[in-house]
């Protein structure tokens, strides 16, 4: 099968500033990159490319999921009011999680997604190990996709001093944080086109009365060189 991929005579959704919308449109991906978008009076060689026929159907960017819950039961406990389902079903079966049964709660969880048009989860279940073996092997961005941006590391004279705090390892193994803990936060700051990004490091100190940004320089002032 040809890396070049056309599909031909859909209703595409750009999603970009103009809210620009083809229909019949045609969507050229080389790869794993969309190479190009054209209007149906465009002329698209497709010549050593693999075609899809999209008539009736809209093509566009794969959907974000930023709070998504693998469904470990689903269907075992939807006819229980809410209380009672969360106490005799969710509750004891997150407490008896292994990474084996979250790997394939999240394998089916993360198949139904992308049928459904949603290629990256921020998923807020246990076991990440499992969830990464499933994301991995269906091909979805879930969060170790972005470790880099979203953990906290302490401050000295190595890159990442310890202790380092994320979702996947903090779970398994806990950190007691306590008043006057200093951290660099790694995460971003999103530009105005809808696709760049920032990595900053904003520095917090933990005070009695909660965390304190001490970090002095605005990210929003944060100028972009080269969009990507």
């Amino acid at each position: 099968m040809s890396d070049r991929l056309i599909i031909r005579n859909g209703i595409v959704l750009t999603l970009n500033d103009a809210g620009d919308v083809h229909f019949g449109g045609t969507v050229i991906i080389d790869g794993d990159r969309i190479a190009a978008v054209a209007a149906a009076e465009d002329t698209v060689d497709g010549a050593r490319a693999t075609e899809i026929d999209a008539a009736g159907q809209i093509v566009m960017p794969g959907l974000i999921d930023l709070h998504y819950h693998t469904a470990i039961g689903k269907g075992f406990c939807d006819h229980l009011p809410l209380l009672e389902s969360l106490e005799e079903f969710w509750y004891p079966s997150i407490r008896a999680l292994d990474p084996e049964t979250a790997y394939w709660a999240a394998l089916s969880s993360y198949l139904e997604s992308i049928k459904c048009g949603v290629t990256t989860v921020n998923d807020m279940y246990r076991q990440l190990g499992g969830l990464g073996r499933a994301a991995e092997e269906i091909g979805i961005s879930g969060e170790m996709d972005a470790f880099g941006l979203n953990f906290c590391h302490g401050l000295g004279l190595g890159l990442h001093e310890r202790p380092l705090i994320s979702r996947l390892s903090s779970l398994d193994e806990p950190i007691e944080l306590k008043t006057g803990m200093v951290f660099a936060v790694e995460t971003y700051c999103p530009a105005s086109d809808g696709v760049s990004a920032a990595r900053i490091e904003e520095e917090v100190i933990l005070t009695p009365s909660g965390p304190k940004v001490i970090s002095l320089y605005p990210a929003q002032d944060l100028p972009i060189a080269n969009p990507y």
